[in-house]
């Protein structure tokens, strides 16, 4: 389906709200994240989806996603089996990333393996190893496995939806794409290398 820029979303179904409310959010940059695994009316079944609130998502993106999945398309949604628990997405959030739009990290299960991922600025979604899934996960280690040969995320798509803040905002044209308020890759650049020489040269006494 194509989108209009700026187009509001619709709102959840009393169905799909109901089945959201069982899925703990991660949480980024105060944005609630619901990773999905979300049944098509077609009976496609797509495993990494998020839900998010259509104002919130361009308030912390200032752009509409890439890949986005239409709600009136969705007949259910579910816990993504594909997902790593919220507190350890939250705390991955947290730490932020590890380099220019990427992060990278370790997942230690419960029986003492590990294994490195490398995500973009979306961490969600990871492919298990064979035999683990989301209750195995113990901790995280945010910024560990560089040179572990990291796995990288499953691609995903997000699902924008019309919650009261969207539709308050809607008629001040708040839903088209904005200037991002995050700092660029190329501005955090130039800004690290400012300091950097900025301590390098001696000050005058």
């Amino acid at each position: 389906m194509n989108f209009s820029e700026g187009a509001l979303r619709p709102k959840l179904t009393p169905n799909i709200a109901s089945q959201l409310a069982d899925i703990e959010p991660s949480i980024h940059h105060g944005v609630k994240y619901y990773p999905c695994s979300a049944t098509l009316k077609d009976g496609t079944r797509l495993d990494c989806v998020y839900l998010v609130a259509q104002y919130d998502y361009l308030k912390l993106w200032g752009l509409y996603p890439h890949r986005e999945t239409a709600l009136e398309n969705i007949v259910s949604v579910e816990s993504s089996s594909f997902r790593l628990p919220w507190k350890a997405a939250n705390k991955l959030y947290d730490a932020g990333e590890s380099g220019m739009g990427y992060m990278i990290f370790t997942v230690k299960f419960s029986d003492g393996s590990t294994h490195a991922y490398q995500s973009g600025n979306a961490v969600d979604f990871i492919f298990y190893p064979a035999g683990k899934s989301v209750a195995d996960v113990a901790e995280v280690e945010p910024h560990v496995g560089r040179d572990d040969n990291p796995l990288r995320n499953p691609a995903f798509s997000v699902c924008l939806y019309c919650d009261a803040d969207t539709e308050r905002v809607f008629p001040m044209g708040l839903t088209r794409p904005m200037e991002i308020t995050r700092s660029s890759p190329w501005r955090r650049l130039r800004s690290r290398l400012r300091r950097a020489f900025s301590s390098a040269v001696p000050r005058r006494q």
